[in-house]
């Protein structure tokens, strides 16, 4: 495995184990989290179910944490356009947002 791919893991993880610390004491309905990013989390060139969302996705339902997750990622965005659309990717009132931008 690559130095990218560790690294993506261990990022994967460490998202997985804080959103079950805190969605464990929920019993209400399944929270949903915004992920909101540029091309990294977009999956820019990746096969659908091989993106950040997709297989973050896949490590909640395998550690058993329900949480919906909801991609308003744009390839290409950068910290100004992101910021632009901000309001209207809220306008669902996430519980949660997983934010990543800065890499264009």
């Amino acid at each position: 495995m690559s130095d990218h791919g560790r690294y993506a893991a261990a990022f994967i993880v460490a998202v997985v184990m804080l959103l079950a610390g805190s969605f464990v004491a929920r019993a209400a309905p399944v929270p949903k989290v915004l992920v909101f990013g540029d091309s990294l989390m977009a999956g820019l060139g990746l096969d659908q179910d091989q993106g950040f969302v997709a297989r973050l996705q896949q490590a909640l339902a395998k550690a058993r944490v329900a949480a919906h997750l909801v991609n308003a990622s744009a390839s290409g965005d950068t910290t100004a356009t992101g910021f632009a659309r901000l309001d209207w990717a809220l306008g669902d009132g996430p519980d949660a947002v997983i934010l990543e931008l800065g890499a264009n």
